[in-house]
């Protein structure tokens, strides 16, 4: 593209491609961190001390700052007064 002297289309197709770059890294690390044992431990601990229930898994979308989505899985907290907590 920047040999044929096209710097608008090299740069779109850049932004494109960082832009998807973002959105798989940001998913994988929001993945792994949702599924360590650390995280885990960590809002079990919040989950005690709030006094609510359950730990429990869901596939959520959340939008990023780009505006694209991604899924994840997540972890719901049931609070005693059957109102909900998403983390």
């Amino acid at each position: 593209m920047l040999l044929q002297g096209n710097l608008l289309d090299l740069e779109l197709w850049m932004q494109e491609k960082i832009q998807t770059l973002n959105r798989e890294l940001l998913q994988e690390l929001l993945e792994q961190i949702g599924t360590s044992t650390e995280f885990r431990k960590a809002i079990g601990k919040l989950r005690c001390s709030l006094h609510l229930g359950k730990l429990k898994r869901r596939k959520i979308k959340l939008q990023i700052g780009t505006g694209d989505y991604i899924e994840i899985e997540s972890w719901k907290i049931n609070k005693v007064s059957n109102s909900t907590l998403v983390l």
